[in-house]
């Protein structure tokens, strides 16, 4: 209906007959309802984004879920993976424990940073005093430059190289072979 102002408005129009005196009238009563049609647009307006949000928030769990899978996959794999090099880390390790012949590694600085429990045997000094330290002191003041030299050709070319002869200085101070 149209107010008195010109603007139209929406109205809920109730109407029946009575009668007075027992002559038929019309009662008709009109309630402006276009607040109400105003919160009940903005509801289905909420209700809509609440829609899009909600298909939103669903396909992300559905990626979440989706990556979770993989990285439950990845982790059972990795886990595996470290049961398998414990396994072979625990081999080796008993292997180098329990070998006869001195095992090490060196730095490109000619510094030890693993020594075999071998070398106690052999050499008759603690691993943990030679770990740490350069290999000079060890070797042969003769024999220092070409196991200098062989460690760089080792370094440069990234291969394996032919071991090299050259004289140990044992805890008692005597050189051997």
């Amino acid at each position: 209906f149209r107010r008195k102002d010109g603007t139209l408005t929406t109205a809920l129009m109730s109407a029946r007959i009575i009668k007075i005196k027992n002559e038929p009238h019309i009662l008709s009563i009109t309630r402006d309802i276009s607040e109400r049609k105003r919160y009940e647009e903005e509801i289905k307006s909420r209700n809509e984004e609440l829609g899009s949000l909600n298909e939103e928030l669903n396909a992300a769990i559905e990626e979440l879920e989706a990556t979770n899978e993989e990285f439950e996959t990845i982790n059972g794999e990795l886990q595996k993976r470290n049961y398998e090099l414990r396994k072979s880390e625990d081999k080796y390790r008993l292997l180098i424990e329990n070998s006869h012949d001195i095992i090490y590694t060196l730095s490109a600085e000619g510094i030890f940073t693993f020594v075999s429990p071998a070398w106690t045997t052999l050499v008759g000094n603690p691993v943990d005093e030679v770990t740490g330290q350069s290999f000079k002191p060890f070797v042969h003041p003769d024999d220092v430059q070409s196991c200098m030299t062989w460690l760089r050709e080792v370094i440069e070319s990234g291969k394996r190289l032919e071991g090299i002869e050259y004289r140990v200085k044992n805890i008692d101070g005597k050189w051997y072979w």
